[in-house]
């Protein structure tokens, strides 16, 4: 059927965008992350880690069209978009449509489209029933990919669907200096933040 092909088609893309095989709840190791105390939170990296963990766990199990969206943030390095890639990889297999994109990646077809004519990319982030927009704050900011994203949050929102939001910026003061405060009252005023925190995993592995 046609959804079947649809959802086919998306686990395609974002199996060519990005690590999703690699990207699981079993393969998150949560033994990368320090377990002494940080003083700013009075619990270990590793004991936030693990809350965050169940917490994104439970949200894929759970999941619903209308669910809250999430907003992922900490410094490189800390997993952030292989937890995001965790809970795409069990919706999809729920059923539902799943869009990921890296931020970078997005904006710039969408400037691509603005003068070719198209627009196919914003119409099926818009309308994808979760979408994961990674490493939000590496893309180009020009006035038109403000108007973009603002039009993007802004419509999802009124439709009531779910985003995934990751960045490295991990304060409301700093997005808003980055995007205005208008854009960033509409991506966080539904969001649960989650803070991340460790050291960094990519350098631990080498």
């Amino acid at each position: 059927c046609i959804e079947l092909l649809v959802r086919q088609m998306r686990q395609e893309e974002i199996n060519n965008t990005s690590p999703l095989s690699l990207c699981s709840f079993e393969s998150f190791d949560l033994e990368k992350y320090p377990n002494t105390v940080l003083p700013e939170l009075g619990l270990t990296a590793r004991e936030q880690m693990r809350a965050i963990f169940s917490y994104c766990r439970a949200y894929a199990q759970n999941f619903e069209p209308h669910a809250t969206s999430l907003y992922l943030c900490g410094f490189a390095g800390l997993g952030k978009t292989h937890l995001a890639l965790s809970i795409a990889r069990e919706i999809l297999a729920k059923g539902y449509d799943v869009i990921y994109a890296s931020a970078q990646d997005a904006f710039d077809r969408m400037e691509k489209e603005k003068f070719s004519g198209g627009g196919a990319t914003m119409e099926s982030m818009c309308s994808a029933e979760l979408l994961i927009l990674d490493d939000l704050g590496t893309e180009y900011i020009s006035p038109y990919i403000s108007a973009c994203l603002y039009n993007l949050v802004n419509t999802r929102v009124n439709r009531r669907l779910p985003n995934i939001y990751t960045s490295n910026i991990v304060d409301d003061k700093s997005l808003a200096r980055r995007y205005t405060e208008k854009i960033v009252s509409r991506l966080l005023g539904n969001c649960e933040a989650l803070m991340f925190c460790g050291e960094d995993i990519r350098l631990q592995n080498k």
